[in-house]
């Protein structure tokens, strides 16, 4: 049985995404022939979609927006707006070392992504933000695992009605044991004596109570990661304040997650501001 998209990257990701984000990737085309895949002109067609870097004067503009993972599919990025975390990673590197780029600004409209890329992207945001002042400003959403990012950078300006926090993380298992039974196939999975862990729910099969406690011991293990990342650039922001809930303009001000309301206009202002 060949799976949607989404429930791959979920059996080997982990999500941090604002709730209802993944109607997004649930809408994906699904391609059957492997080989259109590697089609050379989707490829080329591909590395133009990746994200480039903007200039405003001498400050660069990168786009943080729609939803993050790494190595994303060519369908998944035209259909589901994905972005590849990995080349977002390696544009923020380039801003550093490049001496023409005064000062960066993110713009940041997303709900979030996966985990795997997305700690590494926010350590080279604020890497960046030790070398050159760093704004990112929230026009529409800074949810999950893309204020994760955003909070590395020196300043977070958002917009009035900007969707900002979404502190948090959840793991999905997808349980098609009873479709299964209804198709008449019964799956059983072999695991060597010791792996207990090995596997867990795998397809067809129920999850134990020993693989439930360790998926969800693992989803707090990330959701640590995002916390101390929070943390280590605002270490202000109230624990109340991290419950996966997100916040409007002012609200967001007011709870330490942004640092000003205000335009993208205004926000490249304090960016010449930090530079002048």
């Amino acid at each position: 049985m060949k799976l949607n998209p989404f429930f791959q990257r979920l059996a080997t990701d982990i999500p941090l995404l604002a709730g209802g984000s993944e109607v997004m990737l649930l809408q994906t085309l699904d391609v059957d022939n492997p080989l259109l895949a590697e089609h050379p002109a989707l490829k080329g067609m591909k590395a133009e979609l990746k994200p480039k870097m903007t200039m405003h004067g001498e400050f660069g503009v990168i786009p943080v927006q729609g939803m993050l993972a790494t190595k994303p599919t060519f369908w998944e990025m035209v259909s589901g707006r994905v972005e590849d975390t990995a080349a977002l990673t390696e544009l923020v590197s380039d801003a550093g070392r490049n001496s023409d780029v005064r000062g960066v600004l993110l713009s940041v409209d997303s709900p979030g992504g996966f985990f795997l890329g997305g700690p590494e992207l926010a350590d080279a945001v604020a890497a960046l933000a030790a070398r050159k002042p760093v704004v990112a400003h929230i026009a529409g959403m800074g949810a999950s695992l893309a204020y994760m990012v955003a909070s590395q950078a020196s300043a977070v300006v958002a917009s009035r009605s900007a969707l900002v926090g979404s502190i948090g993380t959840y793991n999905v298992h997808a349980d098609f044991t009873r479709m299964m039974e209804n198709m008449g196939v019964k799956l059983e999975v072999f695991r060597n004596t010791e792996g207990t862990l090995k596997a867990p729910g795998a397809m067809g099969t129920a999850l134990t109570e020993t693989q439930r406690a360790h998926i969800q011991a693992q989803t707090d293990r990330v959701n640590g990661v995002f916390v101390e990342l929070v943390k280590a650039k605002r270490p202000n922001v109230a624990a109340e304040s991290m419950r996966g809930q997100v916040f409007i303009g002012k609200e967001a001000q007011a709870a330490g997650l942004a640092d000003f309301v205000g335009t993208q206009e205004q926000a490249i202002g304090l960016l010449k501001r930090l530079t002048a």
